[in-house]
């Protein structure tokens, strides 16, 4: 049985881009319910032990036309 999983992401200070760009475009996708490409890496574990991840940049990827 797969059990969901919970992952700590966090706009990285030192990404390639601004922490309120991303936010802002992570935002639109969701509101629009476009798929994302994220660069990110591995920073640890947070105060629960989860795995805690620090975002580096979002791409949109475009909706295939049907």
């Amino acid at each position: 049985m797969l059990v969901p999983q919970v992952h700590v992401l966090s706009p990285s200070a030192v990404g390639s881009m601004p922490q309120e760009q991303i936010k802002a475009v992570l935002h639109q996708c969701a509101e629009n319910s476009q798929e994302v490409e994220i660069e990110y890496s591995a920073d640890g574990k947070d105060g629960k032990g989860r795995p805690k991840y620090s975002i580096y940049s979002v791409k949109p990827i475009p909706k295939k036309s049907l």
